[in-house]
């Protein structure tokens, strides 16, 4: 008997939680012992699955996380359409695409059902084997992301402006 593959979304969530290194941050026992995140789930709700472990993270990562997460959600829907991603215009815009790109293929690659349409997918779209590092501005972000609190980024606010965020 196999288990029920969570939706493409939670996949697709877990898989950018472990990339950005959360399972390490996450106070869930099971996801810092395997080094995989077992958090993001599909509100009822209808929300965009999102771990509980980036409840405490500063609003600009949440808000990175997201967008890493969409990126990734579009190429999954790229993939199963058979439309090649589009080109990026800089490096920076490269490295992201072909992790957004690298994310999705790994999310659909848990269902057995979808392996043989990526591997028609993978064999009309050529990826550079290697993944070259990011540029520094991307380093930059990566490095940081986890690093900011809510808490933190709230006393920042009211630093500089004197008064607490609403």
């Amino acid at each position: 008997m196999s288990a029920e593959l969570p939706p493409l979304e939670t996949r697709i969530s877990r898989i950018t939680a472990d990339f950005l290194g959360m399972p390490t941050r996450c106070g869930r026992r099971c996801c810092r012992r395997t080094g995989h995140c077992h958090g993001a789930t599909v509100a009822d709700t209808g929300t965009d699955p999102l771990p509980d472990c980036l409840a405490p993270l500063a609003q600009w990562d949440r808000q990175f996380f997201a967008d890493h997460a969409a990126l990734a959600a579009e190429g999954a829907d790229l993939i199963l359409r058979n439309v090649k991603p589009p080109v990026a215009g800089n490096a920076a815009n490269a490295y992201y695409l072909q992790i957004a790109m690298l994310t999705a293929l790994f999310a659909l690659g848990d269902d057995p059902a979808e392996r043989p349409r990526i591997r028609r997918w993978r064999r009309a779209v050529r990826f550079d084997p290697r993944l070259r590092p990011p540029p520094f501005s991307l380093q930059v972000l990566y490095r940081h992301f986890g690093s900011g609190t809510a808490e933190s980024e709230a006393a920042e606010a009211t630093a500089m402006t004197g008064t607490a965020p609403s």
